[in-house]
């Protein structure tokens, strides 16, 4: 049906098929992570001075201004990281393939990981030495100076020290492990759709083409392109080897 009435959502449900609806939004949405990564020690630091940091003992507000520079830094390489990303979750997927929202959500799993993992190595490695070195001596100073800025995993002592980076490691490793999980899924699945659509397509039009500019039928070039047996007959319409007959 030509109609206008039953085909005006074309162009939506063709936005759908190669696969803008699920790229574009993810886009959007990396754009808008790489903006709140601005936000977040505007967050922390709002929590500190509600919890009164800067009534606390003078090496408390030092580690605690220390520790603010630590996750503004933090936060500008989360910044180019979920915007250089934006880009790339465009490349996900080509024109004609069929699994899109799969290679898209493995992105977005990866880039997630990255941040995150690269987040806690920063701030929580640093974190964890500096709260070592500034409240050492002081009996619960750090679980009581991280209840104070809202982060509860920032702790200090030898430990910290060594397990932060190993946790943002790890997040790191995990979270790209899954990705490609999802990825090798799609790209298995696309390759498979796209090499039966060939099969198809070669039975469907025993063509062959010879590289000399022009198009040669299969009666021309003596040898079925189905089967690759040698056309006896040139006159016949069909393979003498398979049956196929030729166009």
């Amino acid at each position: 049906m030509n109609n206008k009435f039953f085909t005006f959502i074309k162009p939506y449900l063709s936005y759908i098929d190669n696969g803008h609806l699920y790229r574009k939004p993810f886009s959007w949405l990396y754009a808008l992570i790489a903006i709140a990564n601005f936000a977040l020690p505007i967050y922390i630091f709002y929590e500190a001075v509600d919890n009164h940091i800067f009534d606390a003992d003078g090496k408390y507000v030092s580690l605690f201004l220390l520790i603010m520079a630590i996750i503004s830094f933090a936060s500008w390489v989360g910044f180019q990281l979920w915007w250089d990303r934006k880009s790339k979750v465009l490349l996900t997927s080509q024109k004609g393939d069929e699994f899109v929202a799969v290679a898209v959500l493995s992105h977005f799993i990866q880039t997630a990981g990255e941040w995150l993992g690269t987040w806690i190595i920063i701030v929580g490695t640093s974190s964890a030495i500096l709260t070592t070195i500034i409240l050492s001596g002081e009996n619960g100073g750090g679980h009581y100076f991280s209840r104070s800025i809202g982060l509860d995993f920032i702790g200090g002592g030898a430990l910290a020290i060594i397990i932060m980076p190993i946790y943002g490691f790890l997040i790191i490793v995990i979270s790209r492990f899954f990705a490609e999980q999802f990825r090798a899924f799609a790209s298995i699945a696309n390759n498979t759709k796209k090499t039966k659509n060939d099969i198809i397509n070669e039975h469907a039009n025993p063509f062959v083409n010879i590289d000399d500019g022009v198009n040669h039928s299969a009666n021309e070039s003596k040898f079925c392109s189905s089967c690759g047996k040698k056309i006896e007959d040139l006159s016949s319409q069909f393979c003498e080897s398979c049956g196929i007959k030729f166009k």
